[in-house]
């Protein structure tokens, strides 16, 4: 049912995306606070913005505001607790030199008085003008008649095969919805494929392990692949190679006066690539490279035999490819044979 009207057919796609996730914060229901949904139709500058949650959006909007003039205060345990330490550290340096305050705990509860909002944290206290709550979003799944449906879901999501196929076999599910990864650019990927397979032969996966996130903070932060964390969960240390180097090693970061970042390459010691993060003022455009020879399953040496134009932020990820596949060439007896030829050339 929309509204009076009765739509049937033969295959359905939910599509429905997320909606905030509130904390259990003491005393917030009664504070006048806003999320995701109003702080982009907020037509003022408030003296004192306050910031409960430090993953992208959080770290978004706080350096924005921050930017635009307005004291900013992120109450949060970690920034960005997703991304790689170092990279989190890095951000961390950025805000600080940019006037970003922190509360670095979890808001216990929060009170509104004579217009101020006040934070209370086992860190410490913080008062200000505007609250923002920046702490997740949850799948919409209430009120959609699933279970009417047959479609099995919980809190965190719809239930979907590899093919995006819901527990009712005429009935796909993608994107936020679903649960995992929170992007546009996904939820659009995936709605594409549930649709080709609803309504074609053959089944596409509806996962990828090339999948690729950016916070738009500046210098930006773009990750595809696994994290270093993730990696050593899954391979033994081994068998990894992991290697990073300050963006300032890139000649157009230096051109740039882009002074805080890196590019850090996580690959197994076959040479396949398994993630890679930058911080950078392009890391969200570079990435793209990294996915697409992911989705390939292209190997460090022909990632870094492919030529790349200069001075592109792109020639980075081709110096420390390049360097982690000599590494991998003269170790092991394939070294000791490459080292050999070598002599005997000489």
């Amino acid at each position: 049912m929309v509204g009076a009207e009765r739509i049937r057919a033969k295959r359905f796609l939910v599509n429905t995306g997320t909606e905030p996730r509130i904390p259990a914060v003491r005393g917030l229901a009664e504070v006048a606070y806003c999320t995701y949904q109003q702080i982009f139709e907020n037509d003022r500058l408030p003296p004192h913005l306050l910031i409960i949650g430090g993953g992208p959006i959080g770290c978004e909007i706080a350096q924005a505001y921050r930017r635009l003039g307005a004291r900013v205060t992120i109450i949060a345990e970690r920034l960005l607790p997703r991304e790689e330490p170092e990279v989190c550290d890095l951000l961390g340096r950025v805000f600080a030199e940019e006037g970003v305050e922190r509360v670095v705990a979890r808001a216990e509860s929060a009170s509104t008085e004579d217009d101020c909002i006040s934070v209370k944290t086992s860190a410490g206290n913080a008062t200000g003008d505007l609250l923002l709550v920046a702490t997740g979003r949850a799948p919409v799944v209430r009120d959609l008649g699933l279970e009417t449906a047959g479609v099995r879901y919980s809190g965190h999501g719809i239930e979907v095969n590899k093919h995006l196929q819901t527990t009712a076999a005429h009935i796909y599910a993608a994107g936020d919805v679903i649960g995992g990864a929170q992007f546009s650019h996904l939820a659009g990927w995936q709605g594409f494929q549930a649709v080709r397979n609803a309504l074609l032969p053959g089944n596409n996966i509806g996962s990828s392990e090339a999948m690729p996130r950016i916070t738009f903070t500046a210098p930006e932060i773009a990750q595809v692949g696994l994290t270093e964390a993730t990696a050593r969960e899954r391979f033994s240390a081994n068998d990894l190679l992991i290697r990073s180097f300050d963006i300032a090693k890139v000649d157009r970061a230096v051109n740039e006066d882009d002074r805080h970042g890196l590019i850090k390459i996580i690959a197994r010691r076959n040479s396949v690539i398994l993630g890679v993060s930058m911080m950078g003022e392009r890391a969200g455009e570079a990435i793209t490279e990294i996915g697409v020879a992911m989705h390939n399953r292209l190997k460090l040496s022909e990632l870094s035999a492919t030529i790349h134009p200069y001075p592109t932020y792109s020639t980075g990820i081709q110096l420390l490819a390049t360097k982690m596949a000599v590494e991998l060439a003269f170790s092991g007896a394939s070294g000791k044979f490459i080292r050999y030829l070598s002599s005997v050339w000489r």
